[in-house]
């Protein structure tokens, strides 16, 4: 009996422990679900998932979810690029002419 309640909380404990990643915003993305992404996505970003970051980028640049905006599309891109992030890179130097 301890080793089912174990077991049950270990479980409880783990589900409440899950962490969206950046697959999760890009599934709620491509659904058209701009305000599930930008949550999905914001956390991430500010933890340095260049994926995130470059996603919001975009949708701070297009204005889907989120107000537009060039320079906070442009800040995320630079981090992003700053960690790898090739289309990053392309973006910012798009934005930057």
């Amino acid at each position: 009996m301890k080793l089912i309640a174990l077991m049950m909380s270990t479980l409880l404990i783990g589900s409440l422990a899950y962490a969206a990643d950046c697959n999760d915003g890009l599934s709620a993305y491509a659904k058209g679900d701009y305000q599930e992404a930008v949550r999905i996505f914001e956390p991430l970003a500010s933890k340095g998932d260049e994926c995130a970051q470059y996603q919001l980028g975009e949708m701070y640049r297009l204005g889907q979810g989120v107000k537009q905006d060039k320079q906070k599309a442009l800040d995320l891109f630079d981090d992003a690029a700053a960690h790898g992030n090739q289309k990053a890179r392309l973006q910012k130097a798009l934005l930057e002419q």
